[in-house]
């Protein structure tokens, strides 16, 4: 991919996951990557691995929902690196709860997780890129902002990630800032490990999936990187919905094989 090399990202939740994917995609295009996590040896590990494959990681601790942290991350980020050209919001929260079950605080965790920290990200950034004459932002989202998936909190916290980055395309743009968001289906990250131990939820999950596949972390790590690298400077405002087909097709389950049969037998 074109122009980053030289660059210097910022990847919030870089410590485990998409994150961590997308932060050593970025720095294998020659990205500089400041690894931002609130788990520090996770941090750490993502920027390990970045030098070790010959790139310049830098690993922060700090815990985004802090304002306090933030704004020390992203100081740390200009005086060690340079500056900002590319940031990335990578940081999720999923209670797996109905609105029966979910409590205030597990509804207000989440949000601040999947929503507050971007804002404070952002705003800590933004200044940095305007003082670079522009830059890339790119808000990891998620199909439950498109789709029920019957996780309130969690999708209402995507979904108001989807409409907020599509609102700063548009405040920034003239200070030639591109603000995107990717939308993950059903990836293989450890924030999924536990429900798809269970052999009829993966069944299940797969069933729905036209490609036929989890996703991987790298899928949407390079769906990423394209959309922080100069191929997609007239790209801004979007969603990439990176899913394998999923939401783009009703889930007949097993109906789908009784529907094919009987369309041969005719």
């Amino acid at each position: 991919m074109r122009g980053l090399d030289g660059k210097v990202a910022m990847v919030v939740g870089g410590g485990s996951g998409i994150g961590r994917a997308a932060a050593r995609r970025l720095a294998e295009e020659g990205a500089s990557v400041a690894v931002v996590d609130v788990a520090a040896d996770a941090a750490d590990a993502t920027a390990a691995g970045i030098a070790a494959a010959g790139g310049r990681g830098l690993a922060l601790h700090a815990d985004a929902t802090a304002p306090e942290d933030v704004d020390r991350a992203v100081d740390r980020v200009v005086t060690d690196l340079g500056g900002i050209d590319v940031l990335v919001n990578s940081v999720a929260r999923v209670p797996r709860r109905t609105m029966y079950d979910i409590t205030p605080q597990e509804w207000q965790d989440t949000v601040d997780a999947c929503l507050f920290s971007y804002f404070l990200t952002t705003r800590a950034a933004l200044p940095h890129l305007v003082a670079r004459g522009g830059g890339k932002i790119v808000n990891v989202c998620s199909v439950t902002a498109h789709v029920g998936a019957q996780l309130p909190a969690y999708s209402a916290a995507k979904g108001a990630v989807l409409s907020w980055s599509r609102e700063i395309a548009v405040e920034f743009a003239h200070h030639g800032i591109t603000v995107n968001t990717v939308s993950p289906g059903v990836i293989e990250t450890p924030i999924n490990t536990e429900v798809l131990r269970s052999d009829a939820v993966r069944a299940t999950m797969l069933d729905a999936i036209p490609l036929g596949r989890f996703g991987r972390p790298e899928d949407v790590a390079a769906t990423i990187a394209f959309l922080a690298s100069s191929d997609a400077d007239f790209v801004s405002g979007t969603d990439v919905v990176v899913d394998g087909a999923m939401i783009a097709s009703t889930s007949w389950g097993t109906a789908r094989t009784a529907w094919r049969t009987h369309d041969a037998a005719r």
